[in-house]
């Protein structure tokens, strides 16, 4: 089965991989990772920095599913707008599932660019499975 799963380097991105590491099944599972450089946000970084970022993220989330024996097939960035490129990417690679996060990096750009995993939802014509990062209620005294 394979899986694309987009990634940003947020927490909630994080947490996705940590989730698909520990639930998938490690024989079958083929995992792919991809990062979306946004393209139409004012630059406030220069785009070799985003690309660095980008190859960073990439190298960061593979290594975090090989260590816990997962199958990683790729790991690729593409530039443009987000929602389009995840949804294009997983047809070109005919992915069986989209497995992403439901919150990805905030501020300005999440301001400017909508949210990503709903437009995906929308859009993509593979199924989606959105993972909540659920954070544990502390405890009141």
């Amino acid at each position: 089965m394979k899986v694309l799963i987009p990634v940003d380097g947020s927490e909630c991105s994080n947490a996705t991989l940590a989730w698909a590491a520990q639930t998938l099944d490690k024989a079958t599972a083929e995992l792919h990772l991809f990062y979306v450089i946004p393209r139409g946000i004012p630059e406030l970084v220069t785009e070799e920095y985003q690309v660095e970022d980008a190859i960073t993220v990439l190298h960061h989330a593979q290594a975090t599913l090989k260590a816990a024996g997962c199958h990683v097939g790729s790991h690729e960035y593409a530039e443009g707008d987000p929602v389009q490129e995840i949804c294009d990417y997983a047809d070109a690679i005919e992915a069986d599932q989209v497995l992403m996060g439901s919150h990805g990096r905030s501020g300005l750009a999440r301001i400017l660019l909508g949210s990503v995993s709903s437009g995906v939802m929308e859009h993509c014509r593979r199924p989606v499975f959105i993972y909540k990062n659920v954070k544990p209620a502390s405890s009141a005294k």
